[in-house]
C-alpha cells in the first residue's frame, strides 16, 4: 500500500527589492528558490499588480516557500496603504487555472475573488481593498477585455 508521505515544510530568506521578493533557501550562499514580482499597476491606480509567483523547482512546491512570498506582498500592501490586484488567470469556467494557484489566494485571509453581476468569477483577486470605485474599474476592464477576446479576428 501507498502511502503519502506529508511534504516537510522549509523556510527561506525573504530577500526584498523595488520589484519584488525572492526567497533564498536557508544555508545557502545564493539557492534562490521562489519569486514574486510585485510592481505598480500601470493600470490600476495607487494599487500594486502581483505577478509571478513562482517555486522554481517542483520539489520545492508545496514546502511554504510561496506563501512565505504572499506574506511578503501582503506586508508591503499594509505598510503602504495600497492594494494588490492579481490576474491569476482563473477563465469564467475555471478550466485552465492551476488549483495550487488558485488555491494559495484563496485560503489566504484578506484576498477576495472579484465577481461579475451575473456572479461568475473574474480572472482578478484582490488583497487590502473592497473600495467600489476600485471593484468597478476591474469589472470595467474584464468586460472590455473579455469583449476584445471574443471580436472575430479580421
Amino acid at each position: 500500500m501507498n502511502e503519502s508521505i506529508p511534504t516537510q515544510k522549509e523556510f527561506g530568506e525573504v530577500i526584498d527589492f523595488e520589484d519584488g521578493f525572492q526567497i533564498k533557501r536557508f544555508g545557502t550562499k545564493d539557492d534562490i528558490v521562489a519569486q514574486a514580482t510585485l510592481v505598480e499597476s500601470p493600470v490600476f491606480p495607487n494599487c500594486y499588480f502581483l505577478d509571478d509567483v513562482m517555486v522554481y523547482k517542483p520539489e520545492d512546491q508545496g514546502k511554504g516557500f510561496a506563501s512565505q512570498l504572499m506574506a511578503a506582498t501582503e506586508k508591503r500592501s499594509r505598510e503602504t496603504g495600497k492594494p494588490i490586484v492579481l490576474n491569476d488567470g482563473t477563465d469564467a469556467l475555471r478550466e485552465k487555472q492551476n488549483e495550487q494557484s488558485v488555491g494559495l489566494y484563496e485560503k489566504r485571509s484578506g484576498w477576495t475573488r472579484v465577481v461579475r453581476a451575473d456572479g461568475s468569477m473574474t480572472p482578478y483577486v484582490l488583497y487590502g481593498s473592497q473600495d467600489p470605485e476600485l471593484i468597478s474599474s476591474i469589472l470595467e476592464r474584464d468586460a472590455l477585455l473579455n469583449k476584445f477576446a471574443e471580436e472575430p479576428e479580421q
